[in-house]
């Protein structure tokens, strides 16, 4: 699994650096494909894969059923996005 992501790193970089070569795309694209990144990938990452850490993490101390854990994934993934929508909004 880590060589197959490498693989895409590598593969995206080498993508990139023939975009650019060709002259595909206006000279801002990097500073547009950053903020995608930034402002949709990185928060889609976080509510994807954090509650799946934290369950984790509580499970390993509680001895928690299946069905708890599974109410306990949906509530810190439900959680997560209303803290993540107020600081977002009011700026």
């Amino acid at each position: 699994m880590a060589f197959d992501a490498f693989a895409l790193v590598l593969a995206m970089l080498a993508l990139g650096y023939l975009l650019q070569r060709l002259r595909l795309l206006p000279a801002n694209a990097g500073q547009v494909l950053n903020l995608v990144v930034l402002y949709v990938c990185l928060p889609a990452a976080v509510l994807r894969y954090a509650p799946l850490l934290a369950v984790a993490a509580l499970s390993r101390w509680l001895p928690l059923r299946d069905e708890e854990r599974a109410v306990l994934l949906l509530t810190v993934a439900l959680g997560n996005t209303s803290f993540l929508g107020y600081p977002l909004w009011c700026r």
